[in-house]
């Protein structure tokens, strides 16, 4: 009786061990190959500019459990697909698409930069 407990146990815990192990990270949904659009804004005293550039990037999985890198900045990233690093904050939306921006105003004006992607 008690080989077969044992045994129950020994199976319980397997079972355990690899349904832990098969859990898909919930990163993985976002790395891949993806085009960018970067839209800056500027504007100081009397001066104003806009400048677009389109590129093409990866996103991977970080070092931690909880980032991202996108290009080579890296983000730290939620289940629910919020991404922050010090200045910059964003969200993926969907499996497929990524906004992010930063803004700074100062007394001569103000700048921001905002980012979206779409994975290919």
């Amino acid at each position: 009786m008690k080989k077969q407990h044992f045994f129950l146990i020994a199976l319980a815990i397997l079972f355990i061990i690899a349904m832990v192990s098969c859990q898909k990270d919930y990163r993985e949904k976002w790395v891949g190959d993806w085009d960018f659009v970067r839209i800056k804004y500027e504007r100081y005293d009397d001066m104003e500019r806009h400048d677009t550039i389109y590129y093409s990037g990866k996103i991977t999985l970080g070092d931690a459990p909880d980032k991202l890198i996108i290009n080579s900045a890296t983000f730290w990233v939620e289940k629910d697909g919020f991404l922050s690093d010090f200045d910059w904050h964003g969200r993926f939306t969907g499996n497929n698409k990524v906004y992010i921006g930063t803004s700074l105003e100062h007394p001569h004006g103000e700048w921001s930069i905002s980012i979206s992607g779409t994975k290919k």
